[in-house]
């Protein structure tokens, strides 16, 4: 949007999206799903094209070469010339977070299809074109990792590398970048949950002073102090490996203003994950429909709640649930739907029959025992 604006740059949009054609776009968002993936795409790229028409979408996988090969020779023959290109393509949602404990080589190879396999085709498909630059979207998850990260460090790891030696030999002409981006955040409403983020202004800003300097390299964008990241990082794990320790006598805070209002849990499942939201997060008066992270919670404070969560229902929760249903009725909906947590739930009414005629010191004391066991 920030090229189209300011530089009038035509743009190729390369994506494995099967995008319905242009003239039915209107039909297509009238008759979706609000979950359909789709839909905030066509909706962008409706608004773009109401500011220029210099967009035109292929539908391409970057990791097969014929097939991306053949969107490059497509490209200049049509305008005669290719520029510059960004490499963005990853794997996100579900698929992109995974405990070590649940790792699957499906999964790590669909990570590597879009990183590893589409870096690799993108420079052979190019290697006798001259493009000013090659910029290459990696994350600070190849620096810092991240709890559930896994794969997503590892891919993002091996294109900094790729880039690092390309430089080095010095046979593209290119300025070849790969850049180490922290998280972005495309809603400004999370500024007012404190959810922090690389804002899109702020990221054109920082692509555009990157190509400006006169170096080939790796960069690594980070909202926080690196040094101190990394610090806490060690710290976290440290944390982790521990486990929080629940300390009866610790002060529980008052529920924190949020938009939700406050809904509080009635079925059984959802009474039990509020008694291991309330002392993971030392909240008190947690709703069912609160936010794991507008309370303060993390991906270090989600894998405890999951692994938790394992030892009460006897269910393999994806710590990527945690991301998706970030709320306790989620949760417990997740859990009372899937298969194993139909048998699950019988047993937790039993449990539930005990702690309804509990006192709340009786009941946590209870679940304390069994995630001791």
């Amino acid at each position: 949007e920030n090229l189209i604006e300011k530089y009038n740059t035509k743009i190729i949009l390369v994506d494995q999206f099967d995008l319905p054609n242009e003239t039915e776009w209107n039909d297509y968002l009238d008759s979706a799903e609000k979950s359909d993936k789709i839909v905030p795409l066509i909706k962008k790229l409706m608004q773009l094209n109401s500011v220029s028409k210099n967009i035109e979408i292929i539908k391409a996988d970057v990791s097969n070469l014929e097939d991306f090969s053949t969107t490059i020779e497509h490209v200049i023959s049509k305008y005669g010339q290719l520029n510059g290109i960004v490499h963005a393509a990853g794997l996100i949602g579900d698929g992109a977070i995974q405990l070590v404990d649940q790792f699957e080589k499906t999964n790590f190879i669909q990570q590597a299809k879009a990183k590893i396999n589409g870096t690799i085709n993108l420079f052979e498909a190019v290697k006798n074109i001259e493009l000013d630059f090659i910029f290459i979207q990696s994350s600070l998850a190849s620096i810092l990792g991240g709890i559930g990260f896994s794969s997503y460090s590892a891919v993002n790891n091996f294109i900094d590398l790729f880039i690092v030696e390309k430089n080095r030999d010095k046979l593209n002409k290119a300025k070849l970048i790969s850049v180490n981006w922290d998280a972005w955040n495309f809603n400004e409403d999370n500024l007012e949950k404190k959810i922090n983020g690389i804002l899109p202004n702020q990221g054109f800003e920082i692509f555009e002073k990157i190509l400006t300097l006169n170096t080939s390299s790796q960069f690594i964008i980070s909202i926080n102090n690196l040094n101190e990241s990394v610090e806490q990082y060690i710290n976290n794990i440290t944390l982790f490996n521990s486990e929080k320790k629940i300390d009866e006598s610790e002060e529980l805070h008052e529920r924190p203003d949020l938009e939700t209002n406050y809904v509080e849990p009635k079925t059984k499942i959802q009474k039990i994950i509020h008694l291991e939201w309330k002392n993971l997060l030392s909240i008190d008066n947690i709703g069912i429909d609160d936010n794991f992270f507008e309370l303060g919670g993390d991906s270090l404070i989600g894998t405890q709640l999951v692994s938790r969560m394992r030892k009460i229902f006897n269910s393999e929760i994806p710590l990527a649930a945690i991301f998706e249903n970030a709320t306790i009725r989620g949760i417990a909906t997740l859990l009372e739907e899937s298969e194993q947590g139909k048998d699950e739930t019988r047993k937790v009414n039993d449990v539930m029959e005990l702690i309804d005629n509990m006192s709340d010191d009786a009941a946590e004391k209870l679940l304390k025992d069994k995630l001791k066991s």
